[in-house]
């Protein structure tokens, strides 16, 4: 009976060990396996095998090191694709895999050689909007003003020589294309005078070329930089070079009441931007993004904001900018005549060429535009003439404007006779401006927009939950501001 008892509790003993050990191996193995997990995804993409290394990486648990499986699955693709000679489909890989080793780089050079052959093949207008899609990410005016010139060369080769013309125009001054396209005029109008040749090919009469002069000496009298709107704040400058504000100052974004020798102001969504007479710029608002970091800048000629931005021209004619949300206009952007931002977007002017950051699809702006705005997804451009050239959505066709303003939400012109013309992009948050008059400032928001008129009064219109319409009392600068 005892020797029976005892080997029950020798078996009983064996069996809880064994089940312990089990037990024990089990949370061993579950321990060990995610290890295993992440060792078989690595093995898979260092093989090469990217459609194994994505399934096994659908099973790591660590995040990081499972987007980072994943990018180098792309990675790997995007080379293989490269190999093949299929560009289109490695550019998106390589931009797919995002910071992992050099992605960003080779994306860039596979959209340059895509760009580079469609432009040995002749097609110059798909070289063209190549070009143009990487104007964010290096300089290519040369390039674009180079299909240009071949272009024309092949038009005039064809007997076209108004088509010639129009590109050795739009060509710019690359090598002697203002030269040719001169002796085009003359030769295509008939007439001596260059000045005559050049209204008459451009279809524009003696009569448009005096109008588009009268426009331009009145912009030149409109003020710039004096009048700027936030999501939820309104900002004005004084003649006496000192700044008012008013609306939501939950970030400090109205707290200007000591700047003194101001010259121009911007406004971001929550952060207010201050050009002082030397050069240098203030800020204060909302800075969880780096957008008042500017104390740094100096010999500043202009300045904008985007929504969490903020942006600078230099005498120079480059750009400066805080850097936040990962985006900064290209350093190949130089040579600049103005700056604008918006939204999360910003892009300049160079004699009458836009850039645009972050590039837009479509057909480029016209190279002759007088004014520059963006929003996101979409830039408008002021032609001499007064008309709008859009790029991004579709623009009403208004014509003889002195100047717009962009948003998300509205597009404002200004006639020359004071008066504001609007486009809601969204019809039920359409506003009646037909009281304004006189205006010489126009500034569209999000949900409220602002006028300065010629008397230095500025009047607002929409939402005022935190106060930013509230401008009574206001007297602001309606001259250009001197430099």
């Amino acid at each position: 009976m005892r020797g029976k008892r005892s080997w029950v509790a020798s078996t009983l003993a064996v069996t809880t060990l064994l089940f312990f050990a089990l037990l024990g191996g089990i949370a061993l193995l579950q321990k060990q396996l995610p290890r295993r997990r992440e060792a078989a995804a690595l093995s898979a993409l260092e093989s090469g095998d990217t459609e194994l290394a994505r399934s096994r990486a659908g099973k790591v648990e660590d995040e990081e090191l499972r987007l980072q499986i994943l990018s180098g699955c792309d990675y790997r693709d995007a080379l293989r694709y490269m190999e093949e000679g299929k560009l289109q489909e490695a550019a998106e890989s390589f931009e797919a895999a995002g910071e992992y080793e050099d992605a960003e780089e080779l994306a860039l050079g596979c959209r340059v050689r895509i760009a580079e052959a469609l432009r040995g093949e002749g097609l110059w207008e798909e070289a063209i909007g190549k070009y143009a899609e990487l104007a964010a990410l290096r300089d290519t005016a040369e390039e674009i003003a180079a299909c240009r010139y071949a272009w024309a060369e092949q038009l005039l080769s064809a007997g076209d020589r108004a088509g010639a013309a129009a590109l050795f125009r739009q060509a710019g001054d690359y090598q002697d294309s203002q030269t040719r396209f001169l002796a085009l005029a003359v030769e295509i109008t008939g007439y001596d005078d260059p000045e005559k040749a050049m209204a008459a090919i451009s279809g524009k009469s003696p009569e448009d070329m005096a109008r588009m002069s009268a426009l331009q000496e009145k912009r030149e009298t409109l003020p710039c930089g004096v009048l700027a709107v936030g999501f939820f704040h309104t900002v004005g400058l004084r003649s006496d070079g000192t700044v008012l504000a008013c609306g939501d100052n939950s970030f400090g974004q109205c707290g200007v009441q000591g700047w003194h020798d101001v010259v121009a102001v911007a406004a971001g969504a929550y952060h207010t931007l201050a050009l002082h007479r030397d050069g240098h710029v203030s800020a204060v608002g909302r800075n969880r993004e780096g957008q008042c970091e500017v104390k740094s800048w100096e010999n500043v000629t202009a300045i904008a904001a985007a929504n969490y931005g903020s942006f600078a021209l230099t005498k120079d004619g480059t750009v400066l900018c805080t850097k936040n949300f990962g985006y900064t206009p290209p350093a190949s952007w130089n040579g600049l005549d103005s700056l604008c931002a918006g939204s999360f977007n910003c892009g300049a002017l160079r004699r009458g060429e836009a850039l645009l950051y972050p590039a837009l699809p479509g057909e480029p702006l016209p190279g002759e535009l007088v004014e520059l705005c963006v929003a996101t997804g979409c830039a408008v451009g002021l032609l001499p003439d007064g008309r709008l050239a859009g790029q991004g959505r579709e623009f009403p066709e208004w014509s003889d404007l002195l100047t717009v303003s962009l948003s998300d939400s509205c597009l404002l012109g200004l006639k020359e006779d004071g008066s504001v013309l609007a486009s809601f992009f969204h019809e039920d948050a359409a506003i009646d401006f037909s009281s304004v008059r006189d205006a010489v400032a126009i500034a569209a928001g999000g949900t409220h927009f602002a006028f300065l008129l010629r008397d230095g009064t500025v009047l607002c219109f929409g939402e005022d939950g935190r106060g930013q319409t509230e401008t009574e009392g206001w007297v602001l600068a309606v001259a250009p501001a001197a430099s």
